[in-house]
């Protein structure tokens, strides 16, 4: 097993997989974070650049919400709503699918898409 055979060198394993795999990957490997579906989360405690790419990316996979798009982020209580939308400022558009990948992206918006609103604190879902 190639997990049990790293063990003690890799630290924590995370993954994305169905269930039953994730259950095989625990029994001979119990530090493993797995994602089987649902709402991918991020939990951080920096708000670093690379956290900030990685969060940039993964939560604009293809705008239809690829199953590997985030969906959830907990990052340290400094951060502020500004510090949110100014990370999507550099968030790139795309007419179509064929035209992003044409033009090398993978992370992107659909021009014209009208999005979700932004969260608040008043409604409950941007919460600190």
């Amino acid at each position: 097993d190639i997990t049990q055979s790293c063990r003690d060198s890799t630290g924590m394993l995370y993954t994305t997989s169905s269930r039953e795999l994730a259950a095989a990957i625990k029994s001979g490997y119990p530090n493993t974070i797995a994602s089987t579906g649902g709402p991918n989360t991020l939990v951080t405690t920096e708000w670093t650049k690379e956290v900030q790419d990685a969060i940039r990316m993964s939560a604009t996979i293809e705008c239809a919400g690829q199953c590997t798009a985030l969906r959830h982020a907990v990052v340290p209580e400094s951060v502020t709503k500004e510090d949110v939308e100014i990370l999507f400022d550099t968030t790139h558009g795309a007419g179509s699918a064929t035209d992003a990948l044409k033009g090398g992206q993978f992370d992107c918006v659909f021009e014209g898409h009208a999005g979700s609103a932004t969260p608040s604190l008043d409604d409950g879902v941007y919460t600190k």
